[in-house]
């Protein structure tokens, strides 16, 4: 039996080895088969959250972080907050639609997402200018324009949810998914509030300059 074929089905050639995946081939297999790839992530992010479990469930590669980045914003009503590098559009453009719906819930409900990119060059092509255009009160971007910026990154969904980012390099498609790894927490609105305070803190510092 081969890497890609098991009892006796054949399974896509997007769904090799992980090893041998790049940022750019994750993004491929994501945006043809979204999170279907990952039947089981799904059961558990729902078995988390009504059973109020607060263990985080790893994220170790670029694959994983768009999966489950895609159940938070679909659990997420009032609350976006996201530390990301200079590559966060790409990221969020594979997300775009869920994305969109996150916000709606979002403006319904008179609160906002609010989102940091470090040693951002945007070019005002990405995903995140439509987005401020047509959700001017609910999506708030902070861009720091400066090479070498090295802070954790971090996302937090309404108050209990937490995507905590190992520290990587910076990103280029090339490059290995398995580069990206996180602990992400469904359900724990502890470990959530610490992250809300660090991320108040350093916003409210950029929002001084």
């Amino acid at each position: 039996m081969t890497d890609v074929e098991r009892e006796g089905n054949t399974l896509p050639a997007e769904q090799k080895v992980m090893s041998r995946m790049t940022i750019e081939d994750a993004k491929k297999v994501f945006e043809k088969f979204g999170t279907s790839l990952l039947p089981d992530l799904e059961a558990m992010v729902t078995l988390f959250r009504e059973n109020r479990i607060d263990a985080p469930l790893s994220n170790n590669n670029y694959l994983h972080a768009l999966s489950m980045t895609d159940f938070m914003m679909a659990n997420t009503s009032s609350s976006f907050l996201m530390v990301t590098g200079g590559d966060g559009d790409g990221f969020l453009g594979c997300l775009q639609d869920q994305f969109d719906s996150m916000l709606k819930r979002i403006q319904k409900a008179n609160a906002t997402a609010k989102i940091i990119i470090l040693g951002s060059q945007s070019t005002g092509t990405d995903i995140l200018v439509p987005m401020e255009r047509k959700y001017p009160e609910a999506l708030n971007v902070i861009r720091l324009h400066a090479k070498g910026s090295v802070m954790p990154h971090f996302i937090v969904c309404d108050d209990d949810m937490v995507r905590d980012e190992e520290i990587h390099e910076t990103l280029n498609k090339d490059q290995d998914a398995n580069l990206i790894k996180a602990k992400v927490y469904f359900r724990n609105k502890p470990v959530a509030k610490v992250f809300i305070q660090r991320f108040e803190m350093i916003w409210n510092i950029l929002s001084e300059k």
